[in-house]
Protein backbone atom coordinates (compact mmCIF):
# COMPACT_ATOMS: atom_id res chain seq x y z
CA UNK A 1 0.00 0.00 0.00
CA UNK A 2 1.22 3.43 -0.63
CA UNK A 3 -1.81 5.83 0.62
CA UNK A 4 -5.23 5.39 1.87
CA UNK A 5 -7.09 7.68 0.17
CA UNK A 6 -9.97 9.62 2.46
CA UNK A 7 -13.54 8.02 2.75
CA UNK A 8 -17.20 9.64 2.26
CA UNK A 9 -18.23 11.08 4.81
CA UNK A 10 -21.72 9.15 4.14
CA UNK A 11 -23.00 6.85 7.39
CA UNK A 12 -24.59 4.36 4.82
CA UNK A 13 -21.40 3.84 2.67
CA UNK A 14 -20.53 0.48 2.98
CA UNK A 15 -16.89 1.34 1.49
CA UNK A 16 -14.28 0.16 3.49
CA UNK A 17 -10.64 1.33 2.42
CA UNK A 18 -10.24 2.92 -0.65
CA UNK A 19 -6.11 2.89 -1.19
CA UNK A 20 -3.64 3.42 -3.75
CA UNK A 21 -0.99 0.41 -4.45
CA UNK A 22 1.70 -0.75 -5.82
CA UNK A 23 2.38 -4.59 -7.82
CA UNK A 24 4.93 -5.88 -6.24
CA UNK A 25 5.80 -9.23 -8.16
CA UNK A 26 8.46 -8.74 -10.72
CA UNK A 27 6.06 -9.73 -13.57
CA UNK A 28 3.10 -7.89 -12.39
CA UNK A 29 5.62 -4.90 -11.59
CA UNK A 30 7.65 -4.83 -14.86
CA UNK A 31 3.98 -5.24 -16.78
CA UNK A 32 2.78 -2.55 -14.99
CA UNK A 33 4.89 0.08 -12.69
CA UNK A 34 2.28 2.75 -12.13
CA UNK A 35 0.29 2.85 -9.00
CA UNK A 36 -3.17 1.23 -9.05
CA UNK A 37 -6.32 1.88 -6.80
CA UNK A 38 -8.22 -0.85 -4.40
CA UNK A 39 -11.44 -0.31 -3.04
CA UNK A 40 -13.08 -2.66 -0.51
CA UNK A 41 -16.16 -2.88 -0.52
CA UNK A 42 -18.68 -4.72 2.18
CA UNK A 43 -21.58 -6.37 1.33
CA UNK A 44 -24.27 -6.89 3.78
CA UNK A 45 -26.52 -9.19 2.15
CA UNK A 46 -23.28 -11.92 1.82
CA UNK A 47 -21.55 -10.54 4.87
CA UNK A 48 -18.29 -10.48 2.33
CA UNK A 49 -16.06 -8.06 1.36
CA UNK A 50 -15.65 -7.37 -2.64
CA UNK A 51 -12.66 -6.06 -3.26
CA UNK A 52 -12.30 -3.89 -7.00
CA UNK A 53 -9.29 -2.72 -8.79
CA UNK A 54 -9.06 -0.04 -10.65
CA UNK A 55 -6.24 2.17 -12.84
CA UNK A 56 -8.25 5.09 -12.38
CA UNK A 57 -6.69 7.19 -10.10
CA UNK A 58 -8.88 10.39 -10.57
CA UNK A 59 -12.56 9.18 -9.34
CA UNK A 60 -14.16 9.02 -6.26
CA UNK A 61 -15.24 5.21 -5.54
CA UNK A 62 -18.14 3.81 -7.58
CA UNK A 63 -18.09 7.39 -10.07
CA UNK A 64 -17.29 5.67 -12.11
CA UNK A 65 -20.17 3.64 -13.31
CA UNK A 66 -22.36 7.07 -12.95
CA UNK A 67 -20.25 8.51 -15.67
CA UNK A 68 -20.64 5.71 -17.80
CA UNK A 69 -24.18 5.32 -17.90
CA UNK A 70 -26.80 7.20 -19.89
CA UNK A 71 -29.24 6.96 -17.61
CA UNK A 72 -29.72 10.04 -15.20
CA UNK A 73 -29.10 8.36 -12.02
CA UNK A 74 -28.14 10.06 -8.72
CA UNK A 75 -25.26 8.09 -6.89
CA UNK A 76 -27.26 7.02 -3.87
CA UNK A 77 -30.04 6.03 -5.80
CA UNK A 78 -27.21 3.87 -8.34
CA UNK A 79 -25.35 2.52 -5.19
CA UNK A 80 -28.63 1.32 -3.61
CA UNK A 81 -29.91 -0.18 -6.93
CA UNK A 82 -26.46 -2.09 -7.59
CA UNK A 83 -26.66 -3.29 -4.11
CA UNK A 84 -29.87 -5.27 -4.28
CA UNK A 85 -29.51 -6.07 -7.72
CA UNK A 86 -25.47 -7.51 -7.10
CA UNK A 87 -25.75 -11.22 -7.63
CA UNK A 88 -28.33 -11.05 -10.42
CA UNK A 89 -26.73 -12.02 -13.73
CA UNK A 90 -27.19 -8.66 -16.01
CA UNK A 91 -25.25 -7.23 -18.52
CA UNK A 92 -24.02 -3.82 -16.39
CA UNK A 93 -23.97 -1.52 -19.22
CA UNK A 94 -27.35 -2.03 -20.73
CA UNK A 95 -28.88 -1.85 -16.88
CA UNK A 96 -26.83 1.16 -15.73
CA UNK A 97 -28.58 2.81 -19.13
CA UNK A 98 -32.02 1.21 -18.59
CA UNK A 99 -32.66 0.20 -15.41
CA UNK A 100 -36.39 -0.21 -15.39
CA UNK A 101 -36.32 -2.30 -18.77
CA UNK A 102 -37.70 -5.87 -18.22
CA UNK A 103 -34.24 -8.46 -17.57
CA UNK A 104 -33.90 -11.00 -20.09
CA UNK A 105 -33.72 -14.50 -18.17
CA UNK A 106 -30.00 -15.10 -18.44
CA UNK A 107 -30.16 -18.68 -16.42
CA UNK A 108 -29.40 -22.41 -17.78
CA UNK A 109 -32.97 -23.63 -17.79
CA UNK A 110 -34.19 -20.72 -19.52
CA UNK A 111 -31.88 -20.37 -22.16
CA UNK A 112 -31.63 -24.67 -22.33
CA UNK A 113 -34.98 -25.01 -23.93
CA UNK A 114 -34.30 -23.09 -26.81
CA UNK A 115 -31.32 -25.47 -27.92
CA UNK A 116 -34.05 -28.22 -29.12
CA UNK A 117 -36.82 -25.29 -30.81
Amino acid sequence: MIEELPLSNNDNSNILKDELIMLTEEDTKENYPEPIRRVAVYDEKNDKVIELITNNLIWTAFRYLKELANFNWSLSNMIAFLRMDLFVKIVLKEWLDNPFNPRVDLSIKTLQGSLFT
